[in-house]
């Protein structure tokens, strides 16, 4: 008797099982998986893969778009050069357009692919020239919240009070480090500053990290 079929083929730990114009990949073993679909038609290709990583990509009927939407600022910045920060001003919003303020503060909104953010011209809010060349965003304006993709970082003083204030670029590793250190201590709101290897004893707001 033969066992083979036109719809179905089993070989070791992976399955190739070929049906129609449909073939799945499985990987079986170890605690996570990566399935892989590829379906064929007379109407073009599609392709959708999925994975437990946050930076992966996902198909869209143009191609495959880098995964951007839900990170934080300094997650964003980490994913240079496939996503980018958007940044608005909180006190006239151009992204959710409302009352304006006689204020600027330019906030993060949003992290998006980097080809639309740093393509000159996003649909709403501004991008940071650095940041869409992979640089730290330029802190030179006197008045912190005039420059884009920089935030106050402040020290703590005995009581935990915020105190010495400086204009710090938000960076891919604000919010990571690698020493055994112990962090300052922050009031509310604010998480303790890191720049990728240690903490650096300045406290930035917690929306960084978030």
């Amino acid at each position: 008797m033969n066992f083979l079929r036109s719809g179905a083929c089993l070989v070791g730990l992976w399955a190739l099982i070929g049906c129609g114009n449909e073939v799945v990949l499985e990987n079986t073993g170890g605690s996570s998986s990566t399935t892989t679909k590829a379906s064929t038609g007379t109407k073009g290709t599609t392709t959708s893969t999925s994975t437990s990583m946050s930076s992966v990509v996902t198909s869209t009927s143009t191609g495959m778009q880098p995964v951007c939407q839900g990170l934080s600022h300094a997650q964003c910045l980490g994913a240079y050069p496939a996503c980018a920060p958007l940044y608005d001003d909180a006190c006239c919003p151009s992204c959710t357009p409302g009352e304006c303020a006689d204020c600027i503060d330019m906030q993060f909104y949003e992290c998006l692919p980097a080809a639309e953010v740093c393509s000159g011209a996003p649909l709403c809010g501004v991008p940071s020239k650095e940041n869409c060349a992979g640089l730290p965003a330029d802190c030179s304006d006197d008045y912190c919240p005039a420059n884009i993709g920089c935030v106050v970082a402040c020290e703590t003083d005995a009581s935990g009070m915020c105190t010495n204030t400086a204009c710090h670029p938000v960076t891919a590793g604000s919010c990571t480090s690698l020493c055994d250190g112990i962090p300052p201590p922050c009031p509310p709101g604010y998480t303790a500053e890191q720049d990728g290897s240690c903490y650096t004893g300045f406290c930035i707001p917690d929306q960084v990290c978030l």
